[in-house]
Parts: C-alpha cells; sequence; structure tokens
C-alpha cells in the first residue's frame, strides 16, 4: 500500500534539500504528530545530531505531562520509510502515555519500553 497525500507532503517536505537538516527534521515530526497523534501531548521538538533515532524527555508532571522529542540525523535521512518514522514517533508518545498513567522512573523503564516496542509491533503501518 502507497504512501496517503499527508504522507507524500511530510516526506517531500523533508527532502527539500534549501532547508537545514535540524528544521526539516524538527519539523517533519512535528508534522507526524499533527496529522497522525495526539497534539496535546506534545511540549517541543529538538535536534541533536547524534541522537539515534527519537527520544523523548518528560515534561511537566502527572496527567499533564507532555514530551519532549529529540530527533536525530539518521531519522530524517531514513524518512522514506515513512511508515517506520510514523511508529517510531508513536512509540515516543507511548512513553508520554505511560508517564501520564503513573509509570515513571528507572524502575519501570523495561516495562515502558516492552509496552511500547508492543504498540509498535501490533500497529498497522
Amino acid at each position: 500500500m502507497g504512501r496517503d497525500v499527508h504522507a507524500d507532503a511530510i516526506v517531500t517536505s523533508a527532502k527539500d534539500s534549501h532547508v537545514p537538516l535540524g528544521d526539516r527534521a524538527v519539523a517533519a515530526v512535528k508534522s507526524i504528530v499533527r496529522e497522525y497523534y495526539d497534539e496535546s501531548m506534545l511540549s517541543d521538538v529538538v535536534y541533536d545530531e547524534n541522537e539515534g533515532g527519537l527520544s523523548t524527555t518528560p515534561v511537566g508532571r502527572g496527567s499533564d505531562i507532555k514530551g519532549k522529542i529529540t530527533v536525530g540525523k539518521y531519522f530524517i535521512e531514513h524518512i522514506d520509510a515513512f511508515a517506520r518514522r510514523v511508529l517510531q514517533v508513536g512509540h515516543e508518545l507511548q512513553h508520554v502515555q505511560q508517564q501520564r498513567d503513573g509509570m515513571g522512573g528507572p524502575r519501570n523503564k523495561d516495562k515502558r519500553e516492552f509496552l511500547a516496542h508492543s504498540w509498535g509491533a501490533l500497529e498497522p503501518e
């Protein structure tokens, strides 16, 4: 199955070499969240070239926690694997929901990862 019109627009923008790589990476993640997920879970998106893919830092407390997503060079350079990129963003937002549900802290890290990976494995492309 091919990409939808929204996906094509995100990929096209992400490949615009007239725009700095970091700006394209941030815009791609924000566009994916806006198009496919709940924007209220997102605090910010920042670029760090050395980030291996995506990572999320919780911002706030309790049920109001949001996620600050850090996106790296690999993510934007491999935007053509778009369904995978969308699931990657969703994985990070799963962590935000887990934090909201009281599963924060180092003690629950393995459980959070397992649950987020399980979610990704069961989601349709």
